[in-house]
């Protein structure tokens, strides 16, 4: 069977295909509106074994999902490692498409993995989205005593941060443009306060992952985690693959510990 080398060069608003075959001949170059039903329609008429390689970004995981069951294979990469696409001055939809279509054929590509359980990436968004509103609430925190010292008024703690406390502060500042400017730091009038998780969206996330990782494979005690990992690198044979599939297993065990409230058990991973 052929094997038919595609370059998915992806858009908000639209996206170029172009398909190369194994000789580096072009078999389809052409564009679609972005849409589900597009990417669907675009890869319905390939013949072949079809391998198709896309670059990381805001729209890659779910376009990945949308086109996996189509084709034989779905590669994204990163575009920092992409050098002849990203520091090419030559570059439109069409270029780029091809040399991920070229760059997949000559195999030189850096993968990106992205897990393939939509409730796994659902969660990874969670922690993210938490993690920067997070980041976010400090610096505004720090930016609102800043603006209130230099006006003279020092404050301690975190009655500031209340409705009830906010007002007796701003009150100390005798400008009423400084006070209105001020009070358009807080967020819609409204009490900062530790944010909580949402649907609209981790390198923390990565990173605790990593040290559990560490700590169970360098533990003198049997535990789940050794077990997967020595599984996984039978199976693989590489050890970043089986580090990464361990880490994942922590993430998953981490969100079941979550949102059962219960501890640690083996039992979790499966």
């Amino acid at each position: 069977m052929e094997i038919v080398y595609v370059g998915l060069d992806l858009g908000s608003s639209s996206f170029q295909q172009v398909a190369i075959k194994g000789d580096g001949s072009i078999k389809v170059n052409r564009s679609f509106t972005t849409s589900e039903a597009n990417l669907r329609a675009a890869f319905a008429d390939q013949g072949g074994e079809i391998q198709v390689h896309l670059e990381a970004g805001e729209l890659a995981p779910w376009a990945a999902a949308v086109i996996a069951p189509l084709v034989t294979r779905v590669i994204c990469s990163h575009p920092k490692d992409n050098a002849w696409i990203a520091k090419d001055a030559d570059k439109c939809d069409r270029v780029d498409a091809y040399k991920l279509a070229e760059l997949l054929r000559l195999n030189r590509f850096k993968e990106v993995h992205y897990a393939p359980d939509q409730r796994r990436r659902n969660f990874k968004q969670l922690v993210q989205h938490y993690d920067e509103l997070t980041a976010q609430q400090a610096r505004l925190k720090t930016k609102l005593k800043a603006r209130l010292r230099m006006q003279g008024v020092i404050i301690t703690g975190e009655r500031l941060f209340s409705a009830a406390g906010r007002k007796p502060v701003l009150a100390k500042v005798e400008s009423r443009d400084l006070r209105t400017a001020i009070s358009q730091l807080f967020s819609n009038g409204k009490p900062l306060r530790r944010p909580r998780l949402d649907r609209s969206g981790c390198g923390r996330l990565k990173d605790v992952s990593r040290k559990a990782f560490d700590v169970a494979i360098r533990s003198r005690q049997d535990n789940g985690f050794k077990r997967a990992y020595q599984r996984a690198l039978e199976t693989t044979h590489d050890k970043t693959h089986a580090r990464l599939t361990v880490q994942r297993k922590i993430v998953s065990t981490l969100r079941a510990m979550w949102i059962m409230r219960t501890p640690y058990c083996d039992e979790l991973m499966r």
